[in-house]
């Protein structure tokens, strides 16, 4: 990252996490963005691009501070049962489910 990139995340977030935000790339301080907003909208009906930021956070984003995870009414036993994570979205996509997005 060079100096005027860390300079416009200092503007642009707080600054305690500037120190942590330094470290993350600028392709995915640019999905950040876009994943921010997410939060509180219904799983199912995230649009594909979505998704995949969606998707891309719940894999990886624990190692750039986030945490993207789904909040749902869903039955425990029914999410048991489900043999992938695709089977569970697709329980999730069933119920009142919502996005969540946080930074840790």
């Amino acid at each position: 990252m060079d100096n005027s990139t860390a300079a416009k995340n200092a503007r642009a977030f707080p600054p305690e996490l500037v120190a942590k935000l330094g470290l993350i790339p600028d392709s995915v301080i640019a999905k950040l963005a876009e994943a921010l907003p997410l939060h509180g909208h219904n799983f199912a009906m995230l649009k594909p691009a979505e998704l995949e930021v969606f998707d891309f956070f719940r894999k990886q984003g624990r190692k750039y501070g986030v945490v993207a995870s789904i909040v749902s009414d869903a039955d425990p036993v029914e999410l048991a049962k489900a043999s992938s994570q695709k089977q569970q979205d697709e329980v999730m996509r069933r119920t009142n489910s919502s996005v969540s997005i946080v930074l840790s």
